[in-house]
């Protein structure tokens, strides 16, 4: 007898232990997917895989094991709905998402603010899948930005891979030919209005900075240097946080990097001047900024020479005005572009690793 309840006991105590395992489900990521459909696979949200697996981005590749958590958290699921928990209200989910209270109710029929815990809540703009730019706002679509999604989809743009390739290659004739008509100007207008220059192009250890670093209070409006197509808005890119990219008609890329939030969506056609964004601090950056590059035939170049637009100095003291270069075909002698450089630092990394 005393036999048979110690068998007993040791079964239920590996029962125990199994059933966390069991919770710990693990998926090896194969070719041709990705998080959104890995997520879908699983009905949980994207979040939650790269909050399980602590990744900073939606890149994933072949022969990844990729932990698959039990349940989802409900922060965000990609059918566009929000379960709520415990302690939620009405304004802080709207708030969350970046909508109103009133299209929150519009959305799912509700007359009042009162929800209860488990209740499952229509989120308006979101479902729209791989194409939607993460902590984005307006959240809400109107119809030229869901006719933008669409033309993202047909052009490929708005991934990460998108992304990562347009930070060291030239971009696809296909984009330039969807960016619209060349700008007559020759020029690239300043992305924010009485900024503060900051940190030029070639500065720091092994002129690793490749941008302007233009520097305005939380909030400010990042305007788009030129008219074009935006081919990305999110926050793949490791350091860059929120990051506005857009291609040219005339061939250039420009970036708009640390941005509070994104105001516009992959595929969509921007005007010289219109806002994209605001200023903010978000990924690695040190005080409010935007991190502002230029890119022709997949080098970096330095704005300055073409750059629409004069700054102050830490100081407050107005920076000398300069003779603004046109560049409407090749690129002018004045400019100076190079390949992209690591940071040194990162690259010591490296060299201990071999």
């Amino acid at each position: 007898m005393r036999r048979w309840l110690t068998a007993v006991a040791l079964l239920g105590s590996s029962i125990a232990l199994a059933q966390p395992a069991q919770a710990q489900r693990h998926y090896t990521v194969r070719h041709g997917d990705t998080l959104v459909t890995i997520a879908r696979r699983h009905r949980i949200g994207v979040d939650d895989i790269q909050d399980a697996n602590r990744l900073r981005s939606e890149r994933i590749r072949p022969g990844m094991r990729l932990r698959i958590p039990a349940r989802a958290s409900g922060r965000r699921v990609w059918d566009g709905v929000y379960v709520v928990r415990e302690g939620d209200t009405l304004a802080r989910i709207a708030r969350r998402f970046g909508v109103s209270i009133r299209n929150v109710q519009r959305e799912n029929g509700l007359r009042g603010t009162a929800i209860r815990p488990g209740a499952r809540l229509r989120i308006p703009g979101r479902g729209m899948g791989r194409q939607r730019p993460q902590g984005a706002a307006p959240a809400e679509l109107d119809d030229s930005q869901r006719q933008a999604l669409a033309r993202a989809e047909e052009l490929g743009l708005g991934t990460s891979r998108v992304v990562h390739k347009l930070l060291v290659q030239p971009p696809d004739p296909s984009w330039i030919a969807a960016a619209g008509t060349r700008d007559r100007e020759g020029t690239v207008l300043a992305p924010v209005d009485d900024g503060v220059f900051l940190r030029g192009f070639g500065a720091g250890a092994g002129a690793y900075h490749q941008a302007l670093d233009i520097g305005a209070e939380q909030g400010t409006p990042v305007r788009a240097a030129a008219s074009g197509i935006v081919a990305y808005a999110g926050r793949a890119v490791r350091g860059y946080g929120n990051v506005v990219v857009m291609v040219h008609p005339n061939g250039w890329v420009t970036w708009y990097a640390h941005n509070r939030q994104n105001l516009v969506v992959a595929g969509q056609l921007v005007r010289r001047g219109d806002i994209v964004a605001t200023v903010g601090a978000t990924g690695y950056a040190r005080g409010t900024h935007v991190h502002f590059m230029l890119m022709y035939e997949g080098e970096h170049c330095d704005p300055m020479p073409v750059l629409d637009g004069s700054f102050s100095n830490r100081t407050g003291d107005p920076l000398a005005e300069q003779e603004h270069v046109r560049w409407t075909g090749e690129r002018p002698s004045a400019v100076r572009c190079a390949p992209k450089r690591a940071h040194p630092r990162r690259n010591r990394r490296r060299r201990a690793r071999r």
